[in-house]
């Protein structure tokens, strides 16, 4: 992810990229799946959810899950990138944020990016990535 995200979680605005990295509220406490996506675009009245990459977990019973820790949420002509660390109690922050005029083209872009750096990584926040495609694609 960004470099300066994880010290200045919920802290104002972020003396290195200039974003405030506060938690964003629409969403639930912990990482989602895939189809918990497009419920959050009909139940929270998001235009568009798009998970960037999935990671593997387990559940409270301790069953293996794939879980989406990083989505794109586009409100309107903001696009804003967020993020749930899955092995953490801070819920989904916003890693960025962006108006713009073309919101689901820089949403596409954004996501392309970022999966393939996440792939590239082979773990994040000590979560293997999933390398198959998304269902959504």
């Amino acid at each position: 992810m960004i470099p300066c995200f994880p010290d200045h979680i919920k802290s104002g605005e972020c003396p290195e990229c200039d974003i405030v990295h506060s938690e964003y509220s629409a969403f639930p406490d912990e990482p989602i799946t895939v189809n918990e996506c497009n419920e959050l675009e009909r139940d929270a009245g998001i235009d568009m959810v798009l998970p960037i990459f999935r990671v593997e977990d387990t559940d409270e019973q301790g069953y293996y899950v794939q879980v989406v820790p990083a989505v794109i949420a586009i409100e309107e002509n903001i696009v804003r990138v967020l993020w749930c660390n899955p092995s953490s109690d801070d819920g989904w922050i916003v890693v960025s944020e962006h108006e713009t005029p073309m919101p689901y083209e820089l949403a596409r872009e954004l996501r392309n990016t970022l999966r393939e750096s996440a792939q590239l990584e082979r773990t994040v926040a000590g979560h293997n990535v999933i390398e198959e495609p998304l269902l959504t694609e």
